[in-house]
């Protein structure tokens, strides 16, 4: 999923982070359970008693929103990803506000935006630790050389591009070079970069390639 910036350099994310948790600040302290529970009260007024649903309501809409428009589409193409989250916060949703319209339940609104705020903090982590992948590759990629001296059947050797090698061509690595692609060992002993190891797996390291 693709992150502009919003307002000054803060991605949407994060705003929508900052923004829940504030409101969900208030809701903590006007909850009559965990004031009960912890033993503390705050100041009331008229229409305090509105701040839990209401607060909620804002934390849910623009917190869990994108949630819950990401899971349309996801529905509809049978491919479940943030389904899950999104049924998790409506029916938490639909069950304080249960208790509004029926006060003799009672309703959790602290849950709700505890639920909406771990949900944006897991994804935020989880969009970072994927930019941090991505980055680690692309920095991965910038070590493969643009260009490879192919041996030809004369033995001479030619410059070309690593993305024009085939399965059969025989590359020259001179010392200190990269390896241009995977490829085996056929002779020779140096200390060349194996930046992309013969085997296919992602390492950075310089070790030597000797036979």
């Amino acid at each position: 999923m693709a992150h502009e910036c919003a307002v000054a350099g803060v991605g949407p994310r994060v705003l929508q982070q900052l923004v829940s948790t504030l409101l969900s600040n208030r809701v903590f302290l006007y909850s009559p359970a965990l004031q009960e529970w912890l033993n503390f009260s705050v100041p009331s007024f008229p229409g305090s008693e509105w701040i839990n649903p209401v607060f909620a309501v804002v934390v849910f809409v623009y917190g869990g929103g994108p949630f819950l428009r990401v899971a349309v589409p996801e529905l509809k193409d049978r491919v479940p990803g943030m389904t899950l989250t999104s049924m998790a916060i409506t029916v938490a949703f639909v069950s304080c506000l249960a208790s509004v319209v029926f006060p003799t339940t009672s309703g959790f609104f602290w849950e709700l935006v505890t639920l909406i705020d771990i949900v944006l903090l897991g994804h935020r982590i989880e969009m970072r630790s994927v930019r941090r992948a991505a980055s680690a590759l692309d920095d991965l990629a910038k070590l493969i050389p643009d260009t490879a001296e192919r041996i030809t059947e004369s033995g001479d050797t030619e410059e070309v591009p690593a993305s024009g090698l085939s399965e059969d061509d025989l590359v020259l690595v001179r010392p200190g070079a990269s390896v241009p692609a995977d490829g085996v060992v056929e002779g020779g002993h140096d200390g060349s970069h194996r930046n992309v190891p013969f085997d296919g797996s992602a390492c950075s390291e310089d070790l030597p390639a000797g036979s």
